[in-house]
């Protein structure tokens, strides 16, 4: 279980699984997903990145090889 005081939001769906929106961990800036093993680590699937550059917000849908950057927020399930 991830326990993280990042936590932006949190949509419980049932049966112990929710989506929850946190803002990228410091031990995750400059890691792939890849190379951060959510889901192997966790069991949390990445669905979305909102990536903010200034008054500009991205809403991404990752790839393996997306790089994480300070201030991504994360949206995971699991």
């Amino acid at each position: 279980r991830l326990s993280h005081r990042g936590v932006i939001d949190v949509t419980p769906l049932g049966d112990g699984v929710a989506i929850t929106e946190v803002v990228t961990p410091r031990s995750l800036e400059g890691r792939t997903l890849v190379e951060a093993q959510l889901p192997k680590r966790f069991a949390l699937t990445v669905v979305a990145v909102r990536r903010s550059n200034g008054a500009n917000t991205k809403v991404l849908l990752p790839t393996a090889d997306l790089r994480l950057a300070a201030g991504d927020a994360l949206v995971l399930v699991g």
